[in-house]
């Protein structure tokens, strides 16, 4: 991966914690995921378990 990818880094709106992008997907449209979890961030969505 080159330098400069790696050193980008998303802030979640809300709580600031770092997130990163995922793509779109065919359920889904592209979005913002926090790196750790943190259940206290107002905008985290709740665990799906499959």
């Amino acid at each position: 991966m080159p330098k400069h990818r790696r050193d980008l880094r998303f802030e979640c709106v809300k709580c600031g914690k770092p997130v990163g992008p995922r793509a779109a997907g065919e359920r889904h449209s592209a979005h913002f995921v926090h790196l750790q979890a943190n259940p206290d961030c107002p905008i985290t969505d709740p665990r799906l378990d499959f």
